[in-house]
């Protein structure tokens, strides 16, 4: 049973940039033109990343830091692995027989510009308790299933309770032997 209160993530670090005016000149000299990126695909660069990142085209700033290259990208489509078509529920991706991506949470420490699911980072908010216990069913009734992917958003971000929860009920399936969870949280919020 997954807890139908509003407590269900952890709160992101406050101190998150969100807005391209909040960087400093070194990493975004003229943060006007990322605005219209961060309007559509929402940044968040917290506490622990942004003093790793040195200046606008170093690596590990490219992963965070909106590029107007996104905004030109006109050969991919805002869900470019056609997840939405693959859902038979709204949290459950079943694009492989006997595997699922269950989306425990939509939140993430930080957003990726690279991310796949960044269409999802506009919603940022909890996951419907009501939904997720309607794509726990569908695991259940679906006896093929033997692999579940954790991810999101990061499952990382919920909270402890909550998470426990999930993999509880879904240990409880005889049928579900591998559970896997997608989580960049050891690298941009250890």
């Amino acid at each position: 049973m997954i807890p139908s209160d509003k407590t269900q993530y952890i709160v992101p670090p406050n101190e998150s940039i969100t807005d391209p005016d909040q960087l400093c000149a070194k990493l975004c000299p003229n943060p006007e033109a990322l605005k219209p990126i961060a309007d559509l695909f929402p940044m968040r660069i917290n506490s622990h990343l942004l003093p790793l990142l040195h200046a606008p085209d170093d690596p590990l700033a490219r992963q965070f830091i909106p590029d107007p290259e996104e905004l030109r990208d006109t050969r991919t489509d805002i869900d470019p692995l056609a997840e939405a078509k693959q859902s038979p529920t709204p949290l459950v991706i079943h694009r492989y027989p006997k595997r699922v991506v269950f989306l425990v949470s939509m939140q993430c420490a930080a957003h990726c510009r690279f991310c796949m699911r960044k269409r999802n980072a506009i919603m940022a908010t909890q996951s419907d308790p009501a939904a997720l216990e309607q794509s726990l069913a569908y695991i259940q009734r679906s006896r093929q299933i033997n692999e579940v992917i954790l991810s999101g958003g990061d499952p990382l971000m919920l909270r402890d309770t909550t998470l426990l929860d999930i993999l509880t009920t879904l240990r409880k399936m005889s049928h579900v032997r591998i559970l896997r969870i997608h989580t960049r949280i050891p690298i941009v919020w250890p």
